[in-house]
């Protein structure tokens, strides 16, 4: 376990900020196709978003992409 603690210490904060803006990035694509398979992979400019802001995550969802995956959501646990 030391060794992932330190392995953990080791990895910049940057790195780890960009690997969830992919990750949020592509959620998000994947909201927008209503849950579809044939999303595109997001590009996600975090790079310039660090620069300017000092985090690369944009955690901005689009209200009606929301809404309707809540729904289907819901007729799936109906």
């Amino acid at each position: 376990m030391e060794l992932v603690y330190r392995a953990w210490d080791k990895i910049s904060w940057k790195v780890m900020d960009k690997s969830w803006v992919c990750f949020f990035n592509n959620l998000r694509s994947i909201m927008r196709c209503r849950g579809d398979n044939s999303y595109q992979p997001a590009h996600n400019q975090g790079e310039k978003r660090q620069k300017d802001t000092g985090t690369a995550v944009d955690l901005s969802v689009n209200y009606e992409d929301y809404i309707a995956c809540k729904d289907i959501l819901a007729r799936y646990n109906a």
